[in-house]
């Protein structure tokens, strides 16, 4: 039998398949420019939107390890 639940690998973010670059930003209490920066840097992975806009995708943050400011 398969499993449709997703297992949530990042604690108190809702598990989604992509995230607005502003959610991410938010999320882990840095800028936007910031967020840019770590996508220009290879550290998180986009996807275009049709209308031309970035998400980012779930598996990307999973595999960045990035902590929230504050964590050790």
């Amino acid at each position: 039998m398969e499993n449709n639940m997703q297992e949530n690998n990042i604690p108190g973010l809702p598990y989604k398949p992509t995230y607005r670059i502003s959610e991410i930003a938010r999320y882990y209490s840095r800028t936007t420019r910031t967020v840019y920066e770590w996508i220009k840097l290879g550290y998180l992975e986009t996807i275009k939107t049709p209308c031309g806009g970035r998400m980012i995708t779930r598996e990307s943050l999973e595999n960045a390890g990035i902590k929230k400011k504050g964590e050790v």
